[in-house]
């Protein structure tokens, strides 16, 4: 049995939280210190602080007194007579258990161990069962993932409620309560059956629900020294090519001309041209009061890859910026969308758009008028679509949008047909 200290992956700030981890016959658990550092300042051989950090000595001192906490326990529980198990040293830690005060007179005789309970055969099944508690500790853990982290945004504590309330619902579909040694290739194919079929969805939504069960597996796993069944490993995250829905510079212009609109219209027409001129996500919109205007630039720290997007500054983005005194978080996500799409019908965007939806490797296919189609979103889509259709170059593109990673362009970037002709007029010329 052993204790040590190590560093977590780092946050978005660099800083790494600093646990502190026991060892005991190849199983482990880990309890955090409530420390961060960064990783230079850290040595992970000696499991300590370095001298280069100014409060390496009392960040030291709160390392070594968790291991001493740790190790206390385990030796109260080796003179008892009982196995330091990561189950049981856990279990003194969390107060479960009451650990016997240490004998320092004469040591105890070992006690007799409990026998093993005996496995229950059934007649139907001739199935071993044996209920243990890493079993029973799915539900319980389900319910501390959802209540997300001191590193977590917002934003993640919310997306880990709603996968707590879903894989709730499912469990409600399923009959059962989930168990982690159940996490297999069967239960890979009831989840695909849920919410494919029984749902609906398609793969992106069914992809994005097992990389959320994936995520939670493997924290139960690091976190809390649990065993899953491994064939969730092996679990296909699944994806869908998404159609790229996008404005043209001539709808861009019929957007902004139009007349007779609500107040409350127009601050849809106005947050969505926004995204369409400048490329910036929702989440960056509704920050709209963090941009800055310099050198002839707006930029922004992007909340999502912390880059620092920065686009020219024309006439519309500033009437817009001025029109609400730079705060665009005025309308929801929702209403929004639902706004722009009833003013693309006004405008006569009623062209259909055909594209294919997949539920697993079967091709579904669909074709809707394009105003259905249209959400914030878009306008991301619109502006790199336009910026590469006018000259603009890959790099000058990602440096715009606060990106270093020319893969992230292809969700987004559609290739015209009438692009193609141009640049083959030009080639031949």
């Amino acid at each position: 049995m052993k204790t040590s200290a190590y560093l977590r992956p780092p946050a978005r700030n660099r800083e790494c939280s600093i646990s502190v981890r026991y060892t005991h016959r190849h199983a482990y658990f880990a309890i955090r210190t409530g420390l961060t550092v960064l990783p230079e300042h850290f040595d992970q051989d000696a499991g300590a602080v370095r001298r280069s950090h100014d409060d390496c000595n009392l960040m030291n001192a709160i390392i070594d007194q968790r291991k001493a906490t740790i190790m206390t326990a385990a030796r109260k529980l080796l003179l008892q007579g009982e196995d330091p198990t990561i189950e049981k040293v856990r279990d003194v830690l969390n107060g479960v258990v009451a650990a016997p005060p240490a004998v320092l007179a004469l040591p105890t005789p070992t006690p007799i161990p409990e026998p093993e309970p005996t496995p229950r055969v059934t007649r139907t099944s001739r199935k071993v069962t044996i209920v243990t508690t890493e079993k029973n500790r799915f539900q319980e853990l389900l319910t501390l993932y959802g209540q997300g982290s001191v590193h977590d945004a917002a934003s993640t504590k919310k997306d880990k409620a709603l996968f707590v309330r879903i894989v709730g619902e499912f469990q409600t579909w399923y009959g059962k309560e989930l168990t982690y040694d159940k996490m297999d290739g069967a239960m890979y194919g009831n989840l695909a059956k849920y919410f494919l079929d029984e749902r609906g969805g398609y793969n992106n939504v069914f992809g994005k629900r097992i990389k959320e069960m994936k995520s939670f597996l493997r924290w139960s796993e690091v976190e809390h020294a649990i065993h899953p069944h491994q064939a969730y490993r092996k679990w296909k995250v699944y994806h869908e090519e998404k159609e790229i829905i996008y404005l043209t510079q001539d709808e861009i212009d019929l957007f902004w001309y139009a007349d007779g609109l609500t107040p409350q219209m127009q601050k849809y027409r106005d947050v969505f041209l926004f995204s369409c001129l400048t490329g910036f996500r929702w989440s960056d919109i509704i920050r709209s009061k963090q941009m800055v205007v310099q050198n002839g630039l707006l930029t922004i720290l992007t909340q999502k890859n912390r880059g620092n997007a920065k686009v020219p500054m024309n006439e519309r983005i500033r009437a817009i910026m001025d029109r609400y005194n730079g705060d665009l978080n005025i309308v929801t996500l929702q209403n929004m969308n639902e706004g722009i799409k009833a003013l693309a019908q006004r405008l006569g965007m009623t062209e259909e758009v055909y594209y294919y939806r997949y539920k697993l490797k079967e091709a579904v296919p669909f074709h809707e008028p394009k105003y259905k189609l249209l959400s914030a979103h878009c306008g991301r889509r619109s502006f790199i679509t336009n910026a590469f259709t006018q000259g603009f170059s890959v790099p000058e593109i990602l440096e715009m949008i606060g990106s270093t990673d020319a893969k992230v362009l292809g969700g987004y970037m559609a290739i015209t047909g009438s692009h193609l002709v141009s640049k083959t007029k030009e080639l031949n010329k």
